[in-house]
């Protein structure tokens, strides 16, 4: 085991939603690490790949433009405008 001295340890303080501390706090502790350690560990992963360590997209089902497309599509059907149609027969 390496034990690494930090001589300039500055305290950061973190606000997170009470059930995710607990599921990450549950999470790391099956790691076997304390969550001031998995917080250093992701501020490491940030430095040595300059970005953050995943990737962080949009859903496309929750983009603006899919979201005003499904409500037409519902608006269209509640009004009669357009019909549903039964594909699940064609494939049985």
């Amino acid at each position: 085991m390496r034990v690494t001295k930090m001589k300039n340890v500055a305290t950061i303080s973190v606000k997170l939603d009470g059930e995710l501390k607990k599921e990450y706090e549950r999470t790391l502790n099956e790691l076997g690490i304390s969550m001031s350690a998995g917080f250093q560990a992701f501020a490491k992963a940030v430095v040595r790949q300059g970005g953050i360590p995943f990737e962080m997209i949009i859903d496309p089902f929750e983009r603006k433009e899919h979201q005003d497309e499904l409500a037409r599509r519902i608006e269209g059907y509640e009004s009669g405008k357009t019909q549903m149609i039964d594909m699940t027969e064609e494939f049985a």
